[in-house]
């Protein structure tokens, strides 16, 4: 299993991309836009050149992930590949529908992985036509900097699937947890919690800098949970936190008001300049 085929060119799937090509496994990329793949290679040699300059990479490392990394043009082109990931838009409509239309092209034995954050592992499993060849593999962002995967088995993943997707996150060197197919399976089940609260006590008048502050130096999180949420894209936080809330129909995973305020203004957090604070436009 050295042929890894990752859909979706976005921030997630450009780091499992380079990670996994890091890995040494020869890495084929696809993305339905063009200019999403052009981004993502630039992306992944601006990631090089900044761990070059703390010392922490060399240019050999470089020239050898950018070696392993290849972009197609259509889907036809993974035919070969032992292994698919998909990292792309948060719907579980989206991601069965991506499956399936690779699925005509690659062989019975290619294993699917989704990132999906939360999303039900079995249902897509089922709906892709392969459930036994299907599992879940969250990562977590930026990829090559964030250690833990969680690995998520769907009722009838096969064990052939769960320890060749398990051989492929070990190479990596990630932090390996097993997590329940359950809404937001352990991570974001605990953390969309703080996050909300986080954006509930704003509607009470809280500071959002001192809210953040309180995580970071009371709770040791390296980061508030509002700037991750600004980070990670409020976007995905309102998908993720919709998905747990319809699940398990629990207030604490409901949508705040003050993030579904936020998204219907389209501020998006560190993407579109603005989110639960105001970042600095990009030269």
């Amino acid at each position: 299993m050295k042929r890894i085929g990752v859909i979706g060119c976005g921030f997630m799937g450009s780091g499992i991309a380079q990670v996994c090509a890091q890995a040494g496994y020869d890495v084929l990329c696809y993305d339905a836009s063009r200019e999403s793949m052009d981004k993502s290679r630039a992306g992944i040699e601006k990631s090089f050149d900044s761990r070059i300059k703390k010392g922490k990479a060399t240019e050999e490392d470089k020239r050898k992930t950018l070696d392993n990394i290849r972009y197609a043009a259509d889907l036809a082109a993974f035919a070969d590949r032992d292994i698919v990931i998909e990292a792309v838009y948060e719907d579980l409509d989206v991601k069965v529908g991506m499956f399936k239309e690779v699925g005509a092209y690659v062989s019975a034995d290619c294993i699917f992985v989704s990132n999906t954050s939360g999303l039900c592992i079995s249902d897509m499993a089922e709906r892709s036509g392969r459930p036994d060849k299907l599992m879940g593999a969250h990562f977590f962002s930026p990829v090559p900097v964030m250690k833990l995967v969680e690995l998520i088995r769907g009722n009838k993943t096969s064990d052939a699937t769960y320890q060749a997707v398990r051989t492929v996150t070990e190479d990596l060197r990630k932090v390996i947890v097993d997590a329940p197919d359950g809404p937001g399976f352990i991570v974001n089940l605990l953390l969309v919690v703080i996050m909300n609260e986080a954006s509930r006590m704003l509607e009470l008048g809280a500071d959002p800098t001192e809210l953040d502050a309180v995580l970071k130096a009371g709770l040791g999180m390296p980061m508030g949970g509002l700037g991750l949420a600004d980070l990670s894209g409020l976007d995905v936080c309102i998908k993720s936190t919709a998905n747990i809330y319809e699940g398990l129909g629990v207030r604490d995973f409901a949508v705040p008001r003050m993030l579904r305020r936020l998204y219907d203004y389209g501020h998006l957090g560190l993407k579109t300049g603005r989110g639960y604070f105001t970042y600095p436009a990009k030269a």
